[in-house]
């Protein structure tokens, strides 16, 4: 499987090098968001960045959604703040849960709003659009008819040992919610250069 891992200012002084040294694959760094207000760019964000394409590894952009703007306007606000996007290799991400004192949940016709957003003002093939949930989230919601008709990658956070018995635990219990998944976000206290940080799995190689 491939590894990688997911960061944001409480990693802003990683070593990306010694991370790479470490077995990651790939890195995920937090754009911004408005899950608080007003709407922001991740202070860190372009040192994390440059810190990834020093270290010579692919790299993704990854926005928590927020209260108070449409889908489309925050799929804006994401693409007009992206720094280093290379569209010929980045992944970019929609981060899609409740988090802090602006939080929300998005289901299926919104998140799609986003991301054909996102597709249309950055020409990205759809499979390196990818739309992150917690495996509840995913579940509670039902089907993802949109996200699935998009071609994107699913992206999905479950931790500990459910259903086999194995931590950490890749096989999916997603009951029918989406067909598969392609990234697996296994725990949030990976060791990685020093740090206790986001540790994801993928079936997928680098390459793919």
């Amino acid at each position: 499987m491939t590894f990688g891992i997911d960061i944001a200012s409480p990693q802003r002084d990683i070593d990306i090098n010694k991370a790479k040294a470490e077995g990651v694959e790939f890195v995920i760094v937090k754009m911004g968001g408005l899950n608080v207000t007003p709407q922001y760019v991740a202070p860190y964000y372009k040192t994390e960045v440059d810190k990834v394409v020093a270290a010579g590894l692919p790299k993704g952009h990854y926005y928590l959604i927020g209260k108070g703007q449409t889908p489309e306007a925050q799929a804006e606000f994401f693409v007009k703040n992206l720094y280093g996007f290379d569209p010929a290799h980045d992944v970019l991400a929609l981060d899609n849960e409740a988090l802090d004192n602006n939080g929300t949940k998005w289901g299926d016709a919104d998140a799609a709003k986003f991301i054909r957003r996102v597709l249309a003002l950055t020409d990205l093939p759809p499979h390196r659009f990818w739309h992150y949930a917690g495996a509840n989230d995913y579940r509670a919601t039902g089907a993802w008819p949109e996200l699935v008709s998009l071609g994107i990658r699913f992206w999905w956070a479950a931790y500990g040992s459910y259903p086999t018995g194995h931590t950490p635990d890749h096989e999916p219990s997603l009951q029918g919610s989406i067909p598969r998944y392609d990234v697996h976000q296994f725990s949030s206290r990976v060791a990685v250069a020093g740090y206790a940080l986001d540790g994801n799995y993928s079936p997928v190689t680098v390459d793919e």
